[in-house]
């Protein structure tokens, strides 16, 4: 060994590094063929930079240490699975292109019939193999399979999802299902009432003020949302816009597609798109809040990934308060599962003690009773079903917590106009409130404090 440098692997085996001795004089004279004989006691035969020995050679050189003298290669990482939205594909095919969309890019969500090819599971391939400074293979990286399920009305085949009857697509976050369709040929009236259908709601017409729509899937409304109570398991599309007078509501699991808002109060799971204005409204996302070619004037916007407008505020100063909250949906949404995990733990320990109970029991009477066997039978589908749902939570907690340093990473308030004067922004506890009109700039949240950065 060299008393006078060491070389030093890293952790990973990809990278060796010829490192100075801390008793090693300043001006240590080290050569090229020191370093091999090093290299070769620690049987470093990999990606050796001969263009660095050789440098060594050369006494014109200055070297400076650390050196970094040998380099392996690392594994890559396969490409994760996707899904294939096959309507798209063979729309695309008709229009002589090939075209493959993600579901929740589609605003009109297309009509299914029973049997017919909805999408495709794309498994993850494989990646490509490393090789370590000590000549050894690092295995290949596979990518992530996607995280999709058949839901309602769905089947899935040889990674292929089919619907099971005639409905309506609809596609949350991590399952796709087909809903039955409820249909309204105008505005929503007295002769209809309130709905609350486990499928799709179509409403080819207005819903006036203090009526409720309810819906296991998507909500479709040709016409305009007075203050009524719209409610989706899926995701709601209004073609005209919400006028709400700060008195009806409107919540989706998924998404929210609009007109406008003004004097909403909506609430989407994921993210609210707006073609043209939101005024003085209280909007919150799980996502991204993005406003196409308007602006954002009074109200409280909340997104937990970003909000994108044209203006926000307007020459008047009026008061716009848009926050940034990467936590708070998610948290709720963890502390949820954690609450759902814990009960499923307790009723699997007192599952257990049944089956300790009942197993005593046939080993001293050496058989059960019917009822007893019914039960027991009962007691081990039970826990099957809880481990399994288990597994379950446990991926969706480690996948929120991903999402929440994601989200901390990548949220951002764009503004493609101008922002003007008395509009408060908000990432998390750090606030800034805007006194002078800002043109065309990104906010972020950068050491500890908001950055405007211009587009």
């Amino acid at each position: 060994m060299s008393s006078l440098f060491d070389i030093s692997v890293s952790s990973d085996r990809i990278t060796a590094m010829v490192v100075l001795k801390k008793d090693a004089p300043e001006e240590s004279v080290i050569t090229a063929e020191q370093i091999k004989e090093e290299l070769q006691n620690k049987k470093i035969t990999f990606g050796i930079k001969e263009d660095v020995l050789h440098s060594l050679a050369d006494a014109n050189e200055k070297t400076e240490f650390p050196l970094l003298i040998a380099e392996g290669k690392a594994a890559c990482i396969g490409e994760d699975g996707y899904i294939v939205n096959k309507m798209i594909v063979e729309k695309a095919k008709q229009d002589h292109g090939q075209k493959t969309l993600n579901f929740r890019d589609v605003i009109k969500i297309p009509s299914v019939s029973n049997g017919q090819l909805i999408a495709e599971v794309v498994q993850p391939s494989m990646g490509v193999p490393g090789i370590d400074v000590y000549g050894n293979t690092i295995p290949a990286i596979k990518g992530k399979p996607v995280k999709m399920k058949a839901g309602k009305n769905v089947m899935i085949h040889d990674d292929k999802f089919y619907a099971t009857l005639d409905g309506q697509l609809s596609v949350t976050t991590d399952s796709i299902h087909v809903y039955p369709i409820f249909e309204v040929n105008g505005d929503l009236d007295l002769n209809t009432g309130n709905i609350d259908f486990i499928g799709n709601v179509v409403i080819r017409g207005n819903i006036p003020s203090e009526y409720t729509v309810k819906a296991g899937g998507d909500i479709h409304v040709y016409g305009l949302v007075e203050a009524a109570h719209l409610v989706a398991g899926g995701s709601i599309h209004i073609s005209g816009g919400i006028a709400g007078g700060m008195r009806g509501s409107v919540d989706a699991a998924i998404d929210i597609h609009a007109n406008y808002l003004n004097l909403a109060v909506c609430s989407a799971g994921q993210n609210i798109f707006v073609d043209r204005s939101i005024l003085h409204s209280k909007v919150k996302s799980g996502g991204n809040i993005i406003v196409r070619s308007g602006h954002i004037i009074g109200g409280e916007i909340n997104a937990a990934k970003s909000v994108e407008a044209v203006d926000f505020g307007n020459h008047h100063y009026m008061h716009t308060v848009i926050k940034i909250d990467a936590n708070q949906m998610l948290i709720e949404k963890e502390l949820h599962l954690k609450n759902e995990l814990r009960a499923n733990k307790d009723s699997l320990m007192k599952l257990y003690m049944l089956s300790q109970r009942l197993n005593q029991r046939l080993e001293m009477a050496r058989t059960l009773s019917d009822e007893e066997n019914r039960l027991l039978k009962k007691q081990e589908l039970t826990v099957k079903t809880l481990n399994k749902r288990n597994a379950e939570i446990e991926e969706e907690i480690s996948s929120i917590k991903e999402e929440l340093i994601t989200m901390a990473k990548e949220s951002f308030v764009l503004a493609k106009g101008e922002v003007f004067p008395n509009t408060q922004i908000y990432f998390g506890a750090y606030s800034k409130n805007i006194k002078t009109v800002t043109a065309k700039v990104k906010m972020t949240i950068r050491n500890g404090d908001i950055s405007t950065l211009p587009l």
